[in-house]
């Protein structure tokens, strides 16, 4: 890994990455331990499964919103404050609704929910951060890093869940309100380990020799740089077709026939798929272009809604949730990486906000529109739809081409 700063001393970046790329498993484990349930825990609250995607759409819509604010927070005061922030509010969120949900207070465990979401707004611009310490030959590789850190969120999820029971057990406590509990613990220590350890300057960082030369250029809209409305569309669409798919998946399976147990270990490959495979996806990424596997995660997007409208069994189900994870992490890995080194140092903070809060709101508006039209024309037609807009990122990587071609031609005419 390569990095480099007057400012900041290989030790510092070293000390830095690491925090980042802890920080990224304990809020994974936290997701996983409790808050990931929120359905559930709503239906015990009202009684009613009609509401049981509210949670869901709270937490996005709170993140879409968030994700401008903790952007410009970003610019301004720099990365450390900006995820500081986000990983307290979402621990703040996790003990709320952990302990309104105990007490049976809905309008509490509704709180928790949207200050989880308003943490989850910034707590994903971690990536950028990871990208601004290193080189940008290396920045594919390095943002996959920090996903294979995820994994081992879920297993450190998956390590404490005998204990969480056993505590439950004990202190006559339900298991899913004390996984709530649990997270916010774990987003707290995060918290603390970024406000404490992460001290490096970003490679490009403010007031170095590129701020200047970019204060005194022409200003610029960056949103009408091709590669920045590129990235866009990929980590947009991507968050969308995923969350979308994932959702919806295990009841289309419930209609299907199969048991609960069986559903409940449908979203095993898929998590696999996200982040399993990042330590790969991150060198091939770097050696080959953010444009080709921006293609080649549309496609697996596309393919994986594919077979979900053709199969049946819990198996080939299981891999189609493997294809979309993976395809998933092609485009957020590409756009992450194309969209950090398509803009000035003085941009990124902004553009990057503004860019999560087309992704969350992606998936706020896929999650909500897909029970609509299951409810109203089946899974099949989902299916389809998803398939369809899956290759939105092709389209856009053909008008890039042509945008380009005309340019190379337009000097012999």
């Amino acid at each position: 890994m390569s990095f480099a700063h007057p400012e900041s001393s290989p030790r510092k970046v070293r000390s830095s990455l690491t925090v980042l790329f802890v920080a990224q498993a304990l809020s994974t484990g936290a997701t996983t331990v409790g808050i990931a349930l929120s359905s559930i825990l709503i239906v015990h609250l009202t009684r009613s499964e009609a509401l049981s995607g509210l949670p869901s759409t709270l937490k996005q819509v709170a993140s879409a919103l968030a994700a401008l604010l903790i952007g410009q927070i970003m610019a301004r005061s720099g990365r450390m404050l900006g995820l500081a922030l986000s990983y307290l509010v979402a621990a703040l969120g996790a003990l709320i609704g952990g302990f309104s949900a105990l007490s049976g207070s809905l309008w509490g465990f509704l709180l928790g929910v949207i200050l989880v979401g308003l943490g989850d707004g910034g707590i994903p611009q971690g990536r950028y951060a990871v990208a601004e310490l290193v080189k940008p030959s290396h920045r594919g590789r390095t943002v996959g890093y920090l996903l294979s850190f995820g994994v081992l969120g879920s297993v450190l999820s998956t390590g404490l869940t005998p204990l969480l029971e056993r505590i439950a057990q004990i202190y006559q406590i339900p298991s899913l309100e004390l996984g709530w509990i649990l997270g916010g613990i774990l987003l707290l220590v995060g918290m603390s380990l970024i406000a404490v350890f992460f001290r490096a300057i970003p490679l490009e960082g403010t007031g170095n020799a590129a701020d200047k030369a970019l204060e005194n250029a022409p200003k610029r809209n960056p949103w009408q740089v091709p590669d920045v409305r590129l990235s866009l569309v990929a980590l947009s669409i991507g968050q969308g077709v995923m969350v979308m798919m994932m959702v919806l998946t295990p009841l289309h399976a419930q209609h299907l026939g199969h048991g609960l147990p069986t559903i409940s270990s449908l979203i095993s490959p898929h998590l696999p798929g996200m982040f399993g495979l990042a330590w790969l996806t991150r060198n091939l990424v770097d050696r080959y272009g953010e444009r080709r596997f921006i293609a080649l995660g549309a496609v697996l997007l596309a393919v994986s809604a594919t077979l979900a409208f053709f199969v049946t069994s819990a198996f080939w189900i299981g891999v189609s949730l493997f294809v979309l994870g993976l395809g998933w992490n092609w485009c957020y890995v590409s756009g992450s990486s194309l969209l950090t080194h398509s803009l000035g140092p003085l941009e990124r903070s902004r553009i990057q906000g503004q860019t999560e809060f087309a992704v969350w709101g992606a998936a706020a508006l896929g999650s909500l529109l897909g029970g609509l039209i299951v409810g109203q024309f089946g899974f099949q037609t989902l299916s389809v739809l998803a398939a369809v807009i899956s290759l939105l990122p092709l389209l856009a990587l053909l008008g890039l081409k042509r945008a380009r071609a005309g340019v190379e031609v337009a000097p012999g005419d």
